[in-house]
């Protein structure tokens, strides 16, 4: 057994006995670990992907603020929130 001691979401190494909850496999985990590894690692990288495309966006309406005239209206700061968030286009000349 290695004494690699980590964690994941959904799995912690220990010594226990447990049945995934996603893919149904049997792992020795912590005790109160839900998932296998490769399971909980897989999750793990797709939280990662949304939390990028997340920061991307955030990004991209930051700079589309600060592109714009900070003096504008707050209506017009959220229109471009909105349009970040809602896919939503701006309409022209406002």
């Amino acid at each position: 057994m290695s004494d690699l001691r980590f964690s994941l979401r959904g799995y912690a190494s220990g010594g226990y006995g447990g049945t995934c909850v996603s893919c149904g496999t049997k792992f020795v985990g912590d005790k109160r670990a839900f998932q296998c590894l490769i399971c909980a690692a897989v999750d793990a990288s797709k939280r990662i992907a949304e939390l990028e495309a997340q920061l991307a966006d955030a990004l991209y309406a930051l700079d589309r603020i600060s592109d714009s005239d900070v003096s504008t209206s707050t209506g017009h700061l959220r229109d471009i929130a909105n349009e970040v968030i809602h896919n939503t286009p701006v309409p022209e000349g406002e």
